[in-house]
C-alpha cells in the first residue's frame, strides 16, 4: 500500500476522481434518462465499424512473465478505442471462442482465421512485446512491440506496427522498474496505434488484361503504388490471385500475375500485401534493417514521452464525461434524421452494354432489364432501331456508417427524375394527389445488402417509403397501376452527363419483438417511428452514350498491309479506342487511338441518331493500319476481331468508373488477315 501511494499515478488519479465524483451527478441530472438511449446510439453506430480481436500478446523480452505481454495488449486496446475507428471485441468473447474451437495459444494462420470467423471480425490482432531495457541516471525504461493485423478472409497481413517507447526519466527505487516498464510499454502502444491509424493500404481495380500475364490497374503512384508491391486480388471477399507492381505510373499501374488461383477478371479489387519492415534486435532494442530508428517511437515525433492527460483510468472518466455532453449536443441537432451525420458509402456509377464482354451486363445471377425503347408504342416518331443499343448504368452503393442490420432501402435518384406532377397512392388503399417531398428515386432497392440496380434510362414505376415531411412517419410512395414516373425518357438521356446521388431509409432503433428476435432501444428525439433518411451522397460522374456502329464493310483496303476505317462520330463521345484480338476475349490485343483526334465532332449527332455523327477516319487515310505487324504482335492467328470503345473523358480516365463502352465485336475481312505459312492450319 505504502509503494502505491507513492506511484506517480496517484495523485492524478485522486483528482479525477474528486471530479468525477462532483460532476458526474450534475451531468446525470441534466442529461436525465438520455445518457442511457443515447449511449444504446452509440453502441448502433460502433457497430458499424470495422471489428477487430486483440489477442493477449506474448511476452519475449526476457523480463517478468505472462503479465508484461498482458499489459501491453490492454494498453494496446485502450489507445485504440480512443481512435473511435475500430471496434474491438471484448477479451471475454475470445476467450470464449478460443475455448469452444479447441485451439491453444498463439496461433498458426489457419487457426487465425478460424477463431477470426467464429467471432464475426474482420481481422485478428496479435503481438509481442519484444525488448525491454533500462538506462540512464536517473533511471528510465524503453521496450519495444511488434503488432500483426491479419485478415481474417484471406490469412495476411492488412497493417502492424514495430514500435518503443520510454518511459519518463525519474528517480524510482530500482524495485520500482515495473512501474517504468508499464509506461514505456503504455508509450509504445500510443506509438504503435497513432501508426496503424494512420496507414490505408494501397488498393486498386483490375481494369484490364493487357496479355496472359499482365493486367492494368486504375491506381498509380499517387494512390500509393509503387514498383514491386504485391497484392491479393478478391472477388467479392474471396482471394482469386495475386499480383507484383510491375510499372507504377502516375495514374495506373501495369502488374505481373504471381499466383493465377481462381483467374483475374477486370472488376476485381486488388488490394497490398502489408509487410513488416526488417528489424533485428541489438542490446535489448529493435532496429530496422542496416541500423537506423525503429518505424515508430514516442521520442520521435517532437512530442513529450508522456502519455497524454487523457490516460488510464482518469482518462476513461474524462472520456465518459465529454462523450455525454457531445452526445447532448448530438441529440440537441438531430431532428432531420441524418442523425450523426449518418449516408451511405463508397457510391458508384459505371455504364454497360449489351456487347459488354466483361460480362457485367449480368452481375450475380440479375439482368440489368435492358430496353430498347424504339419498341415501345409511346415513341412511334423514332424509326431507326439501328440508331440505338441497349445501355444501363449500374449504381452501387453500401450502407456506409449505418449498421447494415438497421438499413431499410436505399434510393437513387436522376437530375431529370422529378415525377412532381403524377399522382401516386400512399398507404395501400387511397389514392391521392400527394405533393411529394422534393425528386422522386428513379430506382430504389429494400435489402440491407449493398446496393446493386442498373438504369436503363427508361420511366418505371415508383415503389419505395420516405418519411413524411411534417409527421417524419413512414409514407409508402408507390404509383398507380399503369402510372409511369419521371419526366426522363430513354431518348433525352442519350449524351448526357450527369451524377447520380443516393440516400437511404433506416431504423436507427426499434421495441419490441419481432420473431424470435427482440431489438431494443429507445427512438431518436422528435421521431416517434424510430426512421430516419441519410444524408444524400453523389456518385462519380456519368454519360448516357451510344456504342458505335461497326461491321466488317466498314475496314477497307486491297492489302493487309493498308487497311482503313471510317467511323461515325457517337454524340457526347470523344475517347475512342480500336482494339484488335486474336480471340473475341481480346487476350492477347492491341490497341489504337485515332490517328486525329481534333477531326471527331463528336457534339454533331442528335438524341435521334446518336451514332450518325460526321464520319472521320480512324487510321491515317494516307498510309493506313499495317495489319501484318499487328498479325505478328498477335502471334499471327487466323483470324483478327476487332471492336471499337467510346467514352466521354470528361468523365475521367479511370477505367475502373469510366470504362470503355464497347461496340459489337466484328471479324476483318479475310482479305485484310496476313496469312502467314501454316498459320491457317492450326
Amino acid at each position: 500500500m505504502k509503494a502505491f501511494k507513492k506511484h506517480w499515478c496517484v495523485r492524478p488519479l485522486s483528482y479525477m476522481l474528486s471530479l468525477y465524483l462532483v460532476v458526474l451527478p450534475l451531468v446525470l441530472t441534466f442529461l436525465g434518462g438520455g445518457v442511457r438511449a443515447q449511449a444504446q446510439v452509440t453502441d448502433l453506430t460502433r457497430q458499424a465499424l470495422p471489428q477487430w480481436a486483440v489477442l493477449d500478446f506474448s511476452n519475449d523480452a526476457g523480463y517478468g512473465g505472462a503479465e508484461i505481454g498482458r499489459q501491453a495488449s490492454d494498453s494496446f486496446v485502450l489507445e485504440l478505442g480512443k481512435t473511435n475507428k475500430i471496434d474491438v471485441v471484448p477479451r471475454a468473447q475470445i476467450i470464449a471462442a478460443v475455448q469452444s474451437l479447441g485451439l491453444s495459444l498463439p496461433l498458426d494462420t489457419v487457426a487465425t482465421q478460424k477463431l477470426g470467423r467464429e467471432l464475426n471480425v474482420d481481422a485478428v490482432v496479435t503481438g509481442s512485446v519484444a525488448t525491454v531495457a533500462f538506462d540512464g541516471s536517473p533511471r528510465r525504461a524503453t521496450s519495444a512491440v511488434i503488432i500483426r493485423v491479419v485478415d481474417v478472409n484471406t490469412g495476411l497481413l492488412i497493417n502492424g506496427a514495430i514500435a518503443q517507447g520510454t518511459s519518463s526519466p525519474r528517480p524510482i527505487p530500482s524495485n520500482d522498474d515495473d512501474a517504468l516498464v508499464n509506461q514505456s510499454i503504455d508509450n509504445a502502444t500510443f506509438a504503435s496505434v497513432k501508426q496503424i491509424v494512420n496507414y490505408s493500404l494501397p488498393k486498386g481495380t483490375i481494369m484490364q488484361d493487357e496479355d496472359e500475364n499482365t493486367v492494368l490497374l486504375n491506381k498509380g503512384t499517387k494512390h500509393g503504388m509503387y514498383d514491386g508491391l504485391d497484392m491479393v486480388v478478391t472477388r467479392r471477399g474471396s482471394e482469386v490471385g495475386r499480383i507484383r507492381v510491375s510499372r507504377a505510373g502516375t495514374d495506373n499501374s501495369d502488374a505481373v500475375v504471381t499466383v493465377r488461383g481462381a483467374g483475374i477478371a477486370p472488376e476485381d479489387v486488388a488490394t497490398a500485401i502489408f509487410q513488416l519492415p526488417h528489424y533485428s534486435i541489438r542490446g535489448k532494442h529493435v532496429v530496422a534493417a542496416g541500423g537506423g530508428s525503429v518505424v515508430a517511437d514516442n521520442t520521435t515525433s517532437g512530442n513529450s514521452t508522456k502519455r497524454s492527460s487523457f490516460s488510464g483510468v482518469g482518462g476513461i472518466l474524462a472520456s465518459v464525461l465529454i462523450g455525454a455532453l457531445l452526445l447532448t449536443l448530438v441529440k440537441r441537432g438531430s431532428s432531420n434524421g441524418s442523425l450523426a451525420g449518418a449516408q451511405p458509402g463508397n457510391p458508384s456509377a459505371v455504364e454497360i452494354g449489351a456487347f459488354d464482354p466483361t460480362g457485367l451486363s449480368v452481375v450475380g445471377g440479375q439482368e440489368p432489364g435492358l430496353q430498347n425503347q424504339l419498341q415501345d408504342p409511346q415513341f412511334p416518331q423514332i424509326s431507326h432501331v439501328a440508331n440505338y443499343s441497349p445501355v444501363a448504368i449500374h449504381v452501387t452503393a453500401t450502407t456506409g456508417n449505418v449498421n447494415p442490420f438497421l438499413w431499410q432501402e436505399y434510393h437513387v435518384y436522376r437530375p431529370d427524375f422529378t415525377g412532381q406532377n403524377v399522382v401516386i397512392i400512399s398507404g395501400t388503399t387511397t389514392t391521392i394527389g400527394l405533393p411529394h417531398p422534393g425528386q422522386l428515386p428513379v430506382l430504389s432497392q429494400a435489402s440491407q445488402q449493398p446496393l446493386n440496380v442498373w438504369d436503363d434510362g427508361s420511366d418505371r414505376p415508383v415503389n419505395y417509403t420516405t418519411l413524411s415531411p411534417v409527421t417524419n412517419t413512414t409514407l409508402n410512395v408507390t404509383s398507380g397501376v399503369g402510372f409511369v414516373v419521371g419526366t426522363g425518357i430513354h431518348t433525352n438521356l442519350i449524351g448526357k452527363r450527369w451524377q447520380y446521388t443516393v440516400d437511404g431509409l433506416w431504423q436507427q432503433s426499434t421495441t419490441g419483438t419481432t420473431g424470435t428476435t427482440t431489438a431494443g432501444g429507445l427512438p431518436p428525439p422528435g421521431n416517434a417511428s424510430g426512421f430516419n433518411l441519410t444524408a444524400k451522397v453523389s456518385t462519380n460522374s456519368v454519360t448516357y452514350l451510344q456504342p458505335v456502329i461497326l461491321t466488317p464493310i466498314l475496314f477497307t483496303g486491297t492489302t493487309p498491309n493498308r487497311v482503313f476505317l471510317t467511323l461515325k462520330a457517337t454524340l457526347s463521345a470523344d475517347d475512342y479506342v480500336v482494339e484488335f484480338g486474336s480471340s473475341p476475349a481480346f487476350s492477347p490485343k492491341k490497341t489504337f487511338k485515332p490517328f486525329n483526334s481534333g477531326l471527331i465532332q463528336y457534339t454533331a449527332a442528335s438524341q435521334f441518331a446518336p451514332r450518325n455523327g460526321p464520319d472521320f477516319p480512324f487510321f491515317d487515310p494516307n498510309a493506313g493500319l499495317d495489319m501484318t505487324q499487328v498479325s505478328s504482335q498477335l502471334g499471327n492467328p487466323p483470324v483478327i476481331y476487332a471492336r471499337v470503345g467510346v467514352r466521354d473523358s470528361r468523365n475521367g480516365s479511370d477505367n475502373g468508373r469510366n470504362p470503355y463502352l464497347y461496340s459489337p465485336t466484328v471479324q476483318l475481312p479475310a482479305a485484310l488477315v496476313p496469312v502467314v505459312a501454316n498459320a491457317r492450319g492450326r
